[in-house]
């Protein structure tokens, strides 16, 4: 007799038998499709043992067909060896949780009663994992993202609901459980009355960190759960505090649209926009760890050198914010708060209606095809000053130099049209001189942009740099190395230049993508973003953290401030979520960091830890001292990582020069140029180090003399919200007064 829900497998006991049995089928299917690798692989072999022996047999039709079928059946074993994969991590962890479901409406359930566990009361058990499996048409794994699966994080025992694709279906969970399984045993399990039981999260949160970021499918949180299922939203917006799992959670999200769009979309239509190769080296496991491909992974200054390159030498975001803590310039700050508002966006979309008027002189002018060699007998075609300037308005909507190229093609269709000629033999190059020599400026975007200052009235918001530089330069004779002089443009003008060559050359828009992902949203000004919405026509998850700015003068990048720029989208729905709870670091350290940048809003997991230590020491010698035996002791203690962060480059590097002549210390600088993240040991500044996250940490040089104004501020605060469960801070001298 089929049980019912609460003696379905009712001890630790018969759930453990129950996994054996699990595994077991896992592996049996799991040898089916290796076998039919191998027997796709016999096939493949025996196609191309036949194309060899027959190529001068086979005529050109035989031998394309049989090509497309080798690829054919490579792509489709590429397809096996990706599903036995997810085979041999399910035997490994097959699920994590459980629910029996009982639905209100018994007709409504009959719909998935075929394909489910149901037992004798009518509940259906629900055992949820990263990957589902089917065995018998039976249900016997959920996957994590499928619409039942949602009640697991969303509701305790008791009622719940869930949205099915025939609607709200209702019902009550009598049973919930979840366990923790690796190499295929049962470590352990246990009832569970909250959404995700704090023993769990707590035991996930103690453990070391690793070199990449982990998938979290065991413990998402219900408001995190919120975020992951959001279907409807255009555009969404994530405050989220320090060591929220934000991008976790986002990337979470990526997994699961591309689960329920099945066939509509896939990873290569999605991008997202990271602040660092780095940083997108320690993200890049989480969705194959998920079953799911990479998608598209892009920092701004990859769009900038694509845009740039061929115009201008342009400062990095990184090189800008170590120019502002090696010199806390004060004309430097104006500029860029002047550069960080709305109001400076608004000036800008009023000099480019400025330009378009007054830059674009149409003319009357005559074109004669001449073909017979005499005036006389030519007709000629007059092209009307009025005619031109009714449709560069007309096309308004696109940028002014693509306007003027849809208004030469229009002539020389109606040019066709008139002489009753082919296109060949039209006279472009003498129509395209004639209109482009109407547009002033028209290819000298640098020149209009320093005349906007001019324009709007701030010529001291712009300062004009050159620089000698060696370029390649191709000639008749091959390429050579030559000292060429080019425009610097600093960081600050990048965005406000980018935006303004979009709307008058136009740009390479990403129209591919359909669905972008911006992290670190409080780096970008409103012009940044005005500059993504030209580059990117899609959906869009941005998420951030207003606290955690690296430049503290971008003042207009909070939540709200960024959804009124969508708002003002028609048709566009705008969602704010926000995540409160950080889960990073130990009680005692979140706490330690509210006194840098208070947050009466933060919340903290009941996780605790040492204290942070303060030590002061000598000179920088007696620091580097510290730090390794301070890293002796953490190794000691079962820690795996250690993050030295330091507040500049030029600290970092003079640190790590004392520090790698140690004997068996492996240290390793990280810098804007890596590319690939190792948190074993590592120095870094803290504006590199965001995002990341290390067992320990420790930051030197945090006394009054090197920290004290607002950017070291935010750089110290970065510092200590990466660690986990340990964090030391060294100082010569006083300390900083923002630890008073």
């Amino acid at each position: 007799m089929i049980p019912d829900a609460l003696n379905f497998n009712k001890t630790k006991e018969k759930e453990m038998e129950y996994l054996i049995e699990i595994i077991e089928d896992l592996k049996v299917e799991s040898e089916k499709i290796q076998e039919a690798i191998e027997k796709q692989s016999e096939a493949i072999q025996e196609t191309k043992s036949y194309m060899h022996d027959k190529v001068y047999e086979m005529d050109p039709i035989e031998l394309k067909l049989n090509r497309q079928y080798v690829a054919n059946m490579v792509d489709s074993a590429y397809g096996l060896v990706a599903k036995n994969k997810r085979f041999l991590k399910m035997i490994n962890s097959p699920y994590f949780g459980r629910i029996s479901f009982l639905f209100d409406d018994k007709k409504s359930a009959e719909g998935i009663k075929r394909g489910s566990i149901v037992l004798n009361d009518g509940s259906f058990q629900i055992y949820i994992g990263i990957y589902s499996f089917i065995k018998d048409i039976k249900n016997i794994i959920y996957d994590w993202r499928s619409p039942i699966a949602s009640m697991f994080y969303d509701f305790e025992v008791g009622r719940a609901e869930y949205i099915a694709p025939k609607g709200v279906m209702t019902g009550d969970i009598n049973l919930k459980r979840q366990y923790k399984i690796n190499d295929g045993k049962m470590e352990y399990m246990f009832e569970s009355d909250l959404v995700i039981d704090d023993e769990i999260l707590q035991e996930q949160l103690s453990k070391a960190t690793s070199d990449k970021m982990k998938n979290i499918v065991a413990t998402i949180q219900k408001e995190q759960n919120a975020i992951i299922r959001d279907e409807s939203s255009d555009i969404l917006i994530i405050q989220g505090v320090a060591g929220s799992g934000k991008t976790s959670i986002a990337l979470h999200r990526v997994a699961y649209l591309l689960y329920r769009l099945k066939d509509k979309i896939y990873s290569e239509d999605m991008m997202i926009i990271s602040p660092n190769k780095v940083f997108s080296d320690y993200i890049s496991n989480v969705l194959p760890e998920l079953g799911e491909d990479q998608i598209l992974q892009m920092t701004f200054d990859n769009i900038a050198e694509h845009e740039l390159d061929p115009i201008c030498e342009y400062q990095n975001f990184y090189g800008q914010i170590s120019e502002l803590l090696e010199n806390y310039d004060q004309n430097l700050i104006e500029r860029i708060k002047f550069k960080s508002t709305n109001e400076f966006l608004n000036k800008i979309n009023e000099y480019i209606d400025y330009v378009e008027q007054t830059n674009f002189i149409p003319e009357n002018f005559e074109y004669i095809q001449d073909e017979n060699g005499s005036y006389e007998l030519s007709r000629v075609f007059e092209i009307s000053e009025y005619y031109l300037k009714n449709r560069f308005i007309a096309y308004k909507r696109f940028p002014a130099m693509k306007r003027i190229d849809m208004i030469i093609e229009e002539i020389i269709d109606k040019i066709m049209d008139f002489y009753d000629i082919k296109e060949t033999k039209i006279k472009k190059i003498q129509i395209r001189n004639k209109i482009y020599s109407m547009f002033k400026d028209s290819k000298d975007i640098i020149k209009i942009y320093s005349d906007m200052y001019k324009y709007i009235k701030a010529e001291k918001m712009y300062v004009e740099k050159k620089v000698k530089i060696n370029r390649t330069i191709k000639t008749i004779k091959g390429e050579k190395v030559q000292k060429v002089e080019r425009y610097l443009i600093a960081y600050d003008d990048i965005a406000p230049l980018l935006y303004l060559k979009s709307m008058i050359f136009g740009v390479d828009s990403f129209l591919y993508v359909k669905h972008l992902l911006v992290d670190e949203m409080q780096d970008y000004s409103p012009v940044h973003y005005a500059f993504f919405n030209k580059l990117f026509v899609c959906k869009k998850t941005i998420l951030g953290d207003v606290s955690q700015l690296v430049n503290p003068f971008n003042k207009e990048s909070s939540q709200e401030q960024i959804s009124a720029i969508y708002e003002k989208f028609p048709k566009t729905k705008v969602t704010n979520m926000t995540l409160l709870k950080s889960y990073r670091s130990t009680a005692e350290i979140t706490d330690f960091a509210k006194k840098i940048i208070k947050n009466d809003k933060m919340q903290v997991i009941e996780r605790h830890g040492d204290k942070p230590d303060l030590i002061k020491c000598e000179n920088l010698e007696e620091q580097a001292e510290k730090i390794f035996e301070l890293n002796k002791k953490y190794i000691n203690r079962g820690f795996k990582s250690n993050g030295i962060i330091c507040k500049t480059d030029k600290q970092a590097e003079e640190l790590y020069n004392i520090l790698k002549s140690k004997p068996d210390f492996d240290i390793t600088l990280l810098t804007e140029k890596s590319e690939k993240f190792d948190n074993k040991l590592v120095i870094t500044t803290a504006y590199l180090a965001k995002g990341l996250e290390f067992d320990c940490v420790i930051l030197p040089g945090a006394d009054k003399n090197n920290y004290k104004n607002e950017i070291d501020r935010q750089m110290i605060y970065i510092g200590i919200t990466r660690a986990l469960h340990k964090l030391t801070l060294l100082y010569t001298g006083e300390i900083t007064d923002f630890l008073k």
